[in-house]
């Protein structure tokens, strides 16, 4: 299969950040060397110490607007920032985040 993605032409780039405080907005995490163009996923988990795991990218949804997000993460990358993006502040959390790429 030509252009096939499998296992054997991606790679891995794994971050692990302990005790985090997500603000509100954007949150710098972790510069990354990796361009933008060879990603093909980001997953991974923000573990609140309360209790909640919220997987990225996680949307909480007010049902009485349903166009409007009340509280959720996601990971993105901007330029080379690995970003959190937050609608709720999250304290003292741990962020598994996997980016696999080309």
């Amino acid at each position: 299969m030509i252009g096939a993605v499998n296992a054997a032409t991606t790679q891995r780039k794994i971050v692990r950040k302990d005790s985090v405080n997500i603000a509100v907005g954007q949150n710098n995490i972790e510069t990354i060397d990796i361009d933008a163009s060879r990603i093909i996923s980001i997953t991974g988990a923000v573990h609140y110490k309360a209790g909640y795991v919220l997987p990225l990218s996680y949307p909480m949804i007010n049902y009485g607007n349903g166009g409007y997000i009340e509280w959720g993460v996601s990971a993105v990358i901007k330029g080379n920032i690995l970003q959190i993006i937050s609608g709720a502040e999250w304290k003292n959390c741990d962020i598994k985040i996997i980016i696999e790429y080309i």
